[in-house]
């Protein structure tokens, strides 16, 4: 009975483990927890968006914070062109998904500002790529089976056997389509997680009965755009990046040469931080979460500065420290002195005994040296105040010698010369009292002092 007990108890356990859905064994594996229902909800909104920009979504959806800076980025310069904002972009050290989606505004905006979207979509897109495609397929296939693909206008989309593949008509102009995600699906068949609703994109037209909303124009690719691409077979994407695709468009890209299947990394987080715990082992911060070339280099100048600065303060210190034993070194020299001064006074014999130690004779040493060298800073002083004055009596004696040059000039007669119906002779003849009169002047007090003061110049 009990063996009978026992052997039922492991059947049970047995069907349980082997009949659990393949899909939850592969999220238990994979570190992502997301149910289907919710991840049909998060894709939603962008499962008919064309191939080219849904692997660039996608991708730029693992590194929310270099969105956000993208598109703060972008705002500064709105009013630059695509191509130029396109080749400023390529100086910046985002991923190059992101960089890409920098010429669609729309998309950028609404991946930036709906961070909780963003993040989660990351991680289901981290934890599980080929989980992500399955449920991008899923949904486009309700849409074709609802009618909704017929007339795209823009875009084309047609079946690769078994897979729906969604590309613009022209491979050089890129639209974003908007749609209603509540009406585009037909029937929902999750109901517990209704589909996200965005709000219609300012300055998109609906065209006759078609449930796609577009804008009048496009965006004209002339920049990196094509380097990757989805594989459906395989349920991967594929990226090329040694090599540039401006308006190629390559569906088969894993059979290109340089291309490679597309790995997450964790360097563009930029310290964003991980909310499933699989994702926090797989990626754990201590290994790959370090820091870019540029953060590390700006670590490494802030290290070396605040080295400077506590070298400084420690130069400082030992310093003041220095300076303080002097000064105590000072105060006792001082103290021994007035000692020596009060034992000369009142005790002649303790004075002699104490002149025959060395340390008195030591001390004495040093309050003569002491003696000669503020005897030697007084002169030195003495000698710069006397160059002092002697500079500024010098300079005062030039002042006054200018201001009597000008006195002097002013109390000269001014010459006026006569019309040229006069002679020369009677100018002169006229012009000789007032020399005479000039030179029989007396010199004034101003003069006399100021030739005083020259005389005893001269003397010292």
């Amino acid at each position: 009975m009990n063996k009978l007990k026992i052997w039922l108890q492991h059947s049970v356990l047995v069907l349980c483990l082997f009949g659990l859905p393949t899909t939850a064994l592969q999220a238990a594996e994979s570190g992502s927890d997301i149910r289907e229902p919710e991840l049909m909800q998060l894709l939603s909104p962008i499962a008919l968006y064309p191939d080219t920009l849904l692997t660039h979504m996608l991708i730029a959806s693992t590194y929310p914070l270099e969105l956000v800076q993208a598109q703060r980025w972008r705002k500064q310069r709105n009013h630059w062109s695509n191509e130029r904002l396109m080749a400023e972009a390529e100086n910046q050290d985002w991923d190059p998904s992101v960089m890409a989606l920098i010429a669609f505004p729309e998309v950028l905006n609404k991946m930036s500002t709906d961070l909780d979207w963003t993040a989660r979509l990351g991680e289901a897109f981290i934890a599980d790529e080929g989980r992500v495609m399955d449920g991008i397929q899923t949904l486009r296939q309700a849409a074709w089976d609802a009618d909704s693909l017929n007339d795209l206008g823009n875009l084309n989309a047609r079946r690769d056997e078994r897979q729906i593949v969604i590309a613009p008509t022209r491979t050089e102009v890129i639209y974003v389509p908007y749609y209603d995600s509540r009406r585009v699906y037909g029937h929902w068949h999750w109901s517990s997680y209704p589909p996200i609703y965005w709000d219609p994109f300012p300055g998109y037209v609906r065209y006759h009965s078609s449930p796609f909303y577009w804008r009048s124009s496009g965006v004209s690719i002339s920049f990196n755009f094509f380097f990757s691409a989805f594989h459906w077979h395989d349920r991967v994407i594929w990226v090329d990046y040694r090599h540039k695709h401006y308006n190629h468009y390559r569906p088969r890209l894993a059979y290109s040469q340089g291309a490679q299947r597309w790995s997450h990394n964790p360097h563009h987080r930029r310290g964003a931080h991980y909310r499933h715990p699989g994702l926090q082992q797989r990626y754990n911060k201590a290994v790959y979460n370090k820091p870019h070339k540029r953060y590390e280099s700006q670590a490494r100048s802030f290290n070396h500065n605040q080295r400077l600065h506590q070298d400084r303060n420690k130069q400082q210190k030992q310093l003041q420290h220095e300076l303080k034993k002097h000064r105590e070194h000072n105060s006792r020299e001082w103290r021994a002195g007035d000692k020596r001064e009060k034992m000369h006074k009142g005790e002649p014999q303790k004075v002699r005994q104490l002149s025959q130690q060395p340390s008195y004779r030591s001390a004495n040493n040093s309050a003569n040296a002491a003696d000669k060298t503020m005897r030697v800073k007084h002169q030195a002083r003495d000698r710069q105040l006397q160059q002092a004055s002697n500079r500024h009596t010098n300079t005062t004696y030039r002042q006054a010698e200018k201001r009597r040059q000008h006195s002097d000039k002013q109390q000269q007669p001014q010459r006026h010369y006569q019309p040229h119906s006069q002679s020369k002779v009677q100018h002169q003849q006229r012009a000789q009292p007032q020399r005479h009169q000039a030179e029989r002047r007396q010199p004034s007090r101003a003069q006399e002092h100021r030739q005083r003061a020259v005389h005893q110049q001269r003397e010292r």
